[in-house]
């Protein structure tokens, strides 16, 4: 049976890292995922395709990344003729590229706020789904948002609170083979991260593929370690509990 891992998490959360990983354990992002910007050096490993329906239904719903808003998450609101529309289009990009790839990787974090959307697609297409959650520090993450956009703390973290919650929602729907990854973590112990995917996984670990990773595209440049900071109660009980879960075996 095909594999599909869905890689999920806020922006700035080393989601893009996480999906590249996924490569180490014999999955295809496919060709139209290797681009990167000044943001981004080392890619965003995300398939344009992807991207463009997301930012399409996300047009059409008058939302955007940063401000989606609550009826995003009703099943209803992609019932409309434009969205089957492009509803018909994801599931062609995906069952195209699984027929090319048994093992195929998909990552956006727009996927968090448009799982309504992705949902159904997943369920039809007829192989086995797992999600892997990637997490970053709270802190970590407002701080790359105001270097980037000059968003605000109070916005960021928001933002952070409610992409993680609807990504902990798939997880539990879809439990079996899914896990959660934290940027840091990675970061500073690789290869054990590396392994602990791919049995939490069940696939195999391609270690020279993983030794290229390592050598070429973890930048110690672009890690930066979160201020100290009292995080809000609501944000802080979260991150505890994912960075908990992300720590286990």
């Amino acid at each position: 049976m095909s594999r599909l891992l869905v890689c999920l998490g806020m922006h700035r959360s080393g989601t893009s890292l996480v999906a590249r990983s996924l490569k180490c354990l014999g999955a295809e992002l496919g060709e139209a995922a290797e681009w990167s910007g000044p943001d981004n050096p080392t890619g965003f490993w995300e398939h344009q395709g992807v991207l463009t329906i997301n930012e399409k239904v996300l047009e059409l719903c008058g939302a955007r990344w940063d401000a989606p808003p609550s009826d995003l998450c009703q099943t209803d609101q992609y019932q409309r003729p434009d969205l089957i529309y492009l509803r018909g289009a994801a599931e062609h990009l995906l069952r195209r590229e699984l027929d090319q790839h048994p093992i195929f990787a998909v990552k956006d974090p727009r996927l968090c706020v448009l799982m309504p959307f992705w949902r159904p697609i997943f369920d039809g297409l007829g192989c086995s789904v797992s999600f892997i959650q990637a997490i970053r520090h709270p802190e970590a993450v407002a701080a790359s948002l105001q270097r980037r956009d000059g968003m605000s703390r109070e916005v960021s973290l928001s933002l952070w609170l409610r992409y993680n919650r609807l990504a902990i929602q798939e997880r539990a729907a879809q439990a079996n083979r899914s896990l959660v990854v934290d940027y840091d973590i990675m970061m500073a112990q690789p290869a054990a991260e590396l392994s602990r995917l791919a049995a939490r996984l069940d696939l195999a670990l391609d270690r020279q593929e993983g030794r290229r990773f390592v050598s070429e595209f973890m930048d110690e440049s672009l890690w930066h370690e979160p201020a100290e900071a009292d995080l809000p109660m609501e944000v802080d009980i979260l991150w505890q509990q994912l960075r908990s879960e992300a720590t286990k075996p």
